[in-house]
């Protein structure tokens, strides 16, 4: 079988430029599904009313994609740092701090985090002092939990 390979142009904001690394894997979210593609070049020009770059992700055997479809892609502006991932929704804006809270003994607890960044549309990844890989993450109902209040799970 023949690999179909495909070039996924991408317009980037002029200060991710730094950021690339040719001939890595990259991961793009198109139409809710994942792709994983190989970051194979770049433009040195520009749009100048833009101040975005062209570039080039080569994707394979995937051929649903269309001309104008909207791409979002994860591209690292910087370096790695261990952290969890959690759902993006789990993440709570609360004065000046961020934070989720967990179900601990059928109780919420509320856990200060620090983000660190993306990955894909719908994760985050995030620092704490208190969090541990395993626990049991508040994703729907988060806004009305306080920390200690019984959490009752339903079952799926």
């Amino acid at each position: 079988a023949r690999d179909h390979l495909y070039d996924v142009v991408v317009q980037i904001p002029e200060r991710v430029l730094p950021f690339l690394d040719f001939d890595r894997n990259m991961t793009m979210t198109v139409l809710d599904q994942q792709i994983e593609g190989r970051l194979v070049r770049g433009s040195p020009r520009g749009d100048p009313a833009t101040r975005t770059f062209p570039i080039k992700i080569r994707v394979k055997d995937v051929d649903w994609l269309l001309e104008g479809m909207s791409a979002l892609v994860d591209i690292p502006t910087g370096g790695t740092t261990d952290c969890l991932i959690v759902p993006r929704d789990s993440v709570l804006v609360e004065g000046r701090q961020m934070a989720l809270y967990t179900v601990k003994d059928g109780q919420a607890q509320r856990h200060v985090v620090e983000t660190i960044g993306a990955k894909g549309a719908d994760l985050m990844g995030v620092k704490s002092e208190t969090l541990r890989e395993g626990m049991q993450v508040i994703v729907k109902g988060q806004e009305r939990v306080r920390d200690g209040q019984p959490v009752n799970i339903p079952s799926e």
